[in-house]
């Protein structure tokens, strides 16, 4: 549960169900007010029960009935139930007219899974705004939830002699 109104309104309940890879018993699934949710079939449709997949494995906490522990892919962002590649993203935000380079990381968030955060390296003289990136995506027809909440400027982005991201420096750099 994240938390209670003054009222003792439920704002989010999780339970565990199904995971990803149909691992039994270590998808965590949510449900309350502020749980996006689709369409019956859909990615985001809710169970029988009113839950919605969060594509998260999780696993109870030993010794404790009420806590979890979250097991992540670094290389998986997971956001409002549905899980992102870090990597694609990557791609969309350095296509961006504007970046030098650019790539994106995750801070968690109890409620969507994910927020999704982009570094980028602006190009010398280029205004740079999120508004605009926002705008070179819709235009370049990516959806929303796809789209960063906010970005940094950063100096570089740091890779590995492959061109993957190094996103735990990314992150300590921001």
């Amino acid at each position: 549960m994240a938390g209670e109104g003054g009222d003792g309104a439920l704002f989010l309940e999780t339970a565990l169900g199904d995971g990803p890879g149909n691992a039994p018993g270590q998808g965590l699934k949510r449900r309350g007010p502020v749980v996006p949710h689709g369409s019956a079939g859909g990615p985001l449709s809710p169970d029988g029960q009113g839950f919605v997949a969060s594509g998260l494995r999780a696993l109870p906490v030993e010794g404790s009935e009420d806590l979890l522990k979250l097991e992540r892919d670094p290389e998986l962002l997971h956001h409002g139930g549905l899980a992102i590649a870090a990597a694609e993203l990557d791609h969309l935000y350095q296509s961006s007219p504007g970046f030098l380079d650019a790539a994106c990381f995750a801070l968690p968030d109890a409620v969507v899974g994910d927020r999704i955060f982009a570094g980028v390296v602006p190009k010398p003289g280029q205004p740079v705004s999120l508004e605009a990136l926002h705008k070179f995506l819709r235009e370049q027809g990516v959806a929303p939830y796809r789209s960063p909440d906010r970005f940094v400027m950063v100096r570089a982005i740091p890779h590995d002699a492959d061109g993957a991201v190094l996103r735990d420096q990314l992150l300590r750099e921001v």
